[in-house]
């Protein structure tokens, strides 16, 4: 039973002699019609290494290469704040703002001062404010 199986394989395994089996068993062609080269296969595009892919990724992206290690890169790559604060805050070139908006309007008076005269008014209506010049305390002792 054994060699009855045996001679079935063999004969399914042997050649029928069809034409695409002869193109098959034909040695392949050693030269290039074109360039008169060798023919090859073309070769597999090796993937690159991780630390070259690294390397490729921080020259393109600016980024430093992770290392677990404080750097400071984040801080760095904020935006920086100096502008914004300049633009923000008035022009400190030296000269007073209480001097020249006393120059351009006659009465004018910061906040400090304002806040001051206010309070001022509003102590003098409940007869808490201070003495007229020359009416204090010293003034009924002579």
């Amino acid at each position: 039973m054994l060699a009855l199986r045996g001679a079935r394989l063999a004969a399914a395994a042997a050649p029928r002699g069809g034409a695409l089996q002869r193109a098959a068993a034909a040695p392949r062609c050693s030269l290039s019609t074109t360039t008169g080269k060798a023919w090859e296969p073309p070769k597999a595009k090796v993937a690159p290494s991780s630390k070259r892919l690294d390397a490729i990724s921080a020259s393109i992206f600016g980024t430093l290469p992770s290392t677990n290690v404080r750097s400071g890169n984040k801080v760095l790559r904020k935006k920086l704040k100096g502008p914004l604060l300049a633009d923000y805050y008035f022009d400190q070139s030296g000269v007073d703002i209480d001097v020249v908006g006393r120059e351009i309007l006659s009465g004018w008076m910061n906040d400090r001062e304002a806040r001051r005269k206010n309070q001022l008014e509003i102590l003098r209506r409940r007869g808490k404010g201070p003495p007229k010049k020359g009416m204090g305390k010293r003034s009924g002792k002579k």
